[in-house]
């Protein structure tokens, strides 16, 4: 009898202990998953910033590799444009383009810095706008555009060809509805 007392309680025991790692598995495994849908969300998110970053970035190789122009004047280029863009939209529209172009911050830095209120006494286009960027907003940023792009060595036919590289960029990224505003912003800019 003593024998089967031994036995059984043996046996509760080892069932009683059973029970137990079963649980805490089940505990362990319940608080992995609750902490795993913490995690995936900031996990989401860094992998969509990632890939925004890299989008941003897909941009100045366009450039180079479509025109043929050195990454200082992509990036100079296009920091050009945005810097010509953001002087003439609102505050809110130039947000959701840089919501669509990453490290936009660091596009409009790289724009070259040129003093328009002297002559450029280039060619005739520069000096008519210079004289007309007395007359308005656009046509002020317009002709800081061009010396922006004549001191990066880019010719004014160039604004077009970036132009139009941006914004096929832009229609096939995450917000294509910005395409329009730089095209739109830029028609003015470049009347």
């Amino acid at each position: 009898m003593k024998k089967m007392l031994c036995i059984a309680l043996v046996g509760l025991v080892s069932a009683q202990v059973h029970a137990n790692v079963d649980s805490l598995s089940t505990n362990a495994q319940a608080e992995g998953k609750a902490a795993v849908k913490q995690l995936t969300p900031n996990v989401a998110a860094d992998a969509k910033s990632s890939g925004m970053v890299e989008a941003g970035m897909a941009l100045i190789p366009m450039l180079t590799q479509s025109l043929g122009v050195t990454e200082a004047q992509a990036t100079g280029g296009m920091g050009s444009i945005f810097q010509a863009v953001q002087g003439v939209i609102s505050t809110s529209d130039f947000n959701s383009l840089s919501q669509a172009v990453p490290n936009m911050d660091s596009l409009l830095s790289a724009a070259p810095a040129v003093d328009t209120s002297k002559k450029s006494g280039g060619n005739l286009l520069s000096g008519s706008m210079d004289a007309a960027a007395q007359y308005g907003a656009n046509t002020k940023m317009g002709s800081q555009l061009l010396s922006q792009f004549q001191a990066l060595g880019l010719s004014p036919d160039m604004i077009s060809k970036f132009s139009n590289i941006a914004m096929s960029y832009l229609q096939k990224g995450e917000m294509p509805q910005t395409a329009d505003l730089l095209s739109t912003a830029l028609s003015s800019v470049l009347k």
